[in-house]
């Protein structure tokens, strides 16, 4: 079981029709034993349908709170693009904590694929800026 996946067992709350999440990030820390431990007060969702398609994102309310520019937690398109590209350093260092797991996703290593999207994500906000 890849813990970077989950696949829904109800209903999504999210706008789009979706099959599962990907997480892209989320609060971490350590427990006394040396155990990875998840939080979820900061986190960045990637959705997609039942073929693997990308749907959009979902950012935590704490995430919302501190980009009042935003109407919704559901992001996709432009928006989505921005709010990945402003985290994209912390995307990076969470998913390579799961680099193994990563890969069995997006069939790269986190640091490959991150700065290919990287480029990616910057060339596409230079396009709205002109």
């Amino acid at each position: 079981m890849n813990p970077l996946i989950r696949v829904y067992k109800r209903p999504s709350k999210s706008p789009w029709q979706d099959h599962h999440t990907v997480m892209l990030l989320a609060d971490t820390s350590v427990n006394n034993e040396g155990d990875l431990l998840l939080g979820f007060g900061r986190y960045i969702y990637l959705h997609r349908d039942s073929q693997g398609q990308q749907l959009g994102i979902s950012i935590s309310k704490a995430m919302l709170a501190d980009m009042p520019e935003l109407e919704s937690q559901y992001l996709s398109g432009d928006e989505m693009k921005a709010v990945l590209y402003l985290y994209l350093d912390e995307i990076s260092a969470f998913c390579e904590l799961f680099s193994d797991d990563f890969e069995q996703v997006f069939g790269l290593p986190p640091s490959i694929y991150i700065e290919a999207a990287e480029n990616h994500l910057a060339e596409a906000i230079l396009q709205l800026e002109c």
